[in-house]
């Protein structure tokens, strides 16, 4: 996205691997900069360690007293597991502490996240900020924290002093956030003004003012209204300042501009492991017009370096030709072919000639014979945060030479649970099959995932709903 980091889509995969082979990287488009999957012929890339958080500030809080947290993600992007980690802060003077932590004393595998809270306590007023890192002694993520702090006689921002409006598309403006400032002093303080700041300001504004030119007296309040209006693609922020004397206090507000009108509901799908001239599965997106205004008549193409390797099936392209009115939706899927022994990268591209939504493909081609599994990929579909799936079957068939190591079934992630496995610990011999069975259990709403393993794996998907 073009101003940073966009609320991230995650999929879901459970992977099987022939024992001593490598986890392989986590899900990552084929234009990053980040790991591939290695061929059993390829090397192993190193450990790498990402770090996000759902907000850069924590806003304004009083002295003496403990503001809400942040979490931080941290996420073993590389091909090999980490060290032990240790999370640690850097500030001075240290007004932060670390609350609920799965990252310390942990060893991540390929692909694995942990997750740790930051909150900021802070014992003088002003400006701070804190470095926040999680490293192992040879690889690091770290991310830098603001925050400020007010006195007992500052005005005080009661609820909420940060607020994320998630993704929006461009152009369309959200409801308004009401925010409260409260006077927790003994005294009258002097007329408020509310300033925007930030180098994305001009994508908020303030609405229902009740605050400007109010002189707030002891335990008085007032509340003011903000809308985010995003002008192009990406992460906005900015702060609103609550100036009075004394002191200022701050609001943080953030929210990602999506495409005016196009969505992919998956930002990129892996189709697992697919024998050379084999067909997997076919994998379906959903295409969204998120606008208010009625599409162009749609195309989908494959593009990128290795197109030729991805087919869409006409049978079952609604999205072709198709006028999207708001809030519509079509589909389209799509089949990996490798034609050569290699990991293989390309873009579903879905467009009406003015604005363009993209998925990047991926899919790892194996020799033939050798291991197969099926199916690959494979979409839970949409099951109920909390709650458990269908179980689904995967077989694994072993095309090739007897195997010299033994199988293995694994998974990353708590949300695909393996059970009733038959493959582990054994070599099935030639045309010999092998099952285990998976069911997903999503933890939060929307797509959550884990791309592990490195030799022969089925890409699986689920979205989690309410």
């Amino acid at each position: 996205m073009g101003r940073g980091e966009g609320a991230g889509l995650i999929w879901l995969a459970a992977v099987v691997a022939a024992c001593g082979s490598s986890p392989a990287s986590p899900d990552a488009s084929p234009h990053d900069a980040g790991p591939r999957d290695a061929t059993p012929d390829g090397p192993v890339l190193p450990a790498e360690l990402t770090l996000t958080s759902d907000h850069d500030e924590f806003g304004t809080t009083p002295v003496a007293t403990t503001s809400l947290p942040i979490h931080l993600t941290a996420r073993n992007s590389g091909g090999a597991p980490t060290g032990l980690l240790a999370t640690s802060l850097d500030a001075t003077p240290m007004q932060f502490s670390i609350g609920a932590d799965t990252c310390n004393g942990t060893v991540l595998a390929a692909g694995a996240e942990c997750t740790f809270e930051v909150r900021f306590v802070p014992q003088r007023t002003g400006s701070a900020d804190v470095r926040v890192r999680v490293e192992d002694g040879t690889v690091r993520g770290e991310k830098v924290l603001g925050a400020s702090a007010s006195t007992n006689d500052d005005v005080n921002i009661a609820s909420p002093s940060i607020h994320d409006f998630g993704d929006v598309a461009i152009g369309t403006g959200t409801s308004p956030r009401t925010f409260t400032v409260t006077n927790i002093g003994a005294t009258t303080h002097a007329a408020i003004s509310l300033v925007k700041v930030g180098s994305n300001a001009v994508d908020f504004t303030v609405v229902a003012d009740g605050c400007t030119s109010t002189a707030l007296p002891p335990g008085g309040s007032c509340t003011f209204g903000v809308t985010f209006t995003p002008s192009a693609s990406g992460m906005a922020t900015a702060q609103i300042q609550i100036v009075s004397n004394p002191g200022v206090a701050v609001v943080g507000v953030r929210g990602v501009g999506l495409d005016p009108r196009l969505r992919i509901d998956l930002p990129s799908r892996h189709f697992g492991s697919v024998p050379i001239t084999g067909q997997s599965e076919y994998a379906r997106f959903e295409v969204t017009n998120i606008s208010t205004s009625a599409t162009a008549p749609l195309a989908t193409t494959i593009g990128g370096t290795h197109a030729g390797d991805f087919t869409i099936g006409a049978a079952t392209n609604t999205c072709a030709s198709t006028a999207l009115a708001p809030g519509a939706t079509c589909t389209v899927e799509v089949r990996f072919e490798p034609t050569v022994v290699q990991d293989r990268t390309a873009r579903l591209v879905v467009t009406d000639g003015t604005s363009t939504a993209t998925t990047d493909l991926r899919g790892a081609a194996g020799t033939s014979p050798g291991l197969e599994i099926h199916p690959t990929p494979f979409s839970f579909g949409d099951v109920t945060v909390g709650q458990a799936s269908a179980p689904q079957t995967f077989t694994i068939v072993n095309r090739g030479a007897n195997l010299v190591q033994t199988l293995n079934i694994f998974s990353s992630s708590a949300v695909f649970q393996i059970s009733s496995d038959t493959c582990t610990g054994t070599m099935p011999v030639q045309n010999a099959s092998c099952t285990f069975v998976v069911t997903a259990r999503p933890v939060a709403a929307g797509f959550s995932a884990h791309e592990v393993g490195t030799f022969v794996y089925s890409g699986l998907l689920v979205r989690g709903i309410p």
